[in-house]
């Protein structure tokens, strides 16, 4: 396999090799599924996953965002508002999706 490829429950991670018939594996060439058996595999182990650093915002001289958690998104427009006031937002007029992107 080129690519990963999930028929059912089961999924093939590239570099696998999968035994299918005819028709499958012309389907799987057509999209670019199948690896050249040529061609180096590629490592089994997958790439360790990147340190997310999150970003520092800037201060306002409102609470800090840690005071609140941020809320779900299908929370209330009124725990948006909140969470966006904490933030030194101001949110009259605005709608709640506007709210959520301004805090973001």
């Amino acid at each position: 396999m080129a690519k990963f490829w999930s028929p059912e429950d089961i999924v093939y991670p590239p570099g696998t090799a999968v035994e299918v018939d005819e028709a499958t594996a012309q389907w799987l060439e057509s999209c670019g599924a199948v690896a050249d058996p040529s061609e180096e595999s590629p490592a089994t182990k997958p790439d360790p996953k990147p340190t997310i650093v999150p970003e520092e915002k800037p201060t306002t001289g409102a609470k800090p965002a840690g005071d609140m958690p941020r809320p779900a998104r299908a929370a209330s427009i009124d725990e948006w508002r909140k969470y966006a006031e904490t933030q030194g937002i101001i949110t009259k007029g605005l709608s709640k999706k506007d709210i959520i992107a301004a805090t973001r």
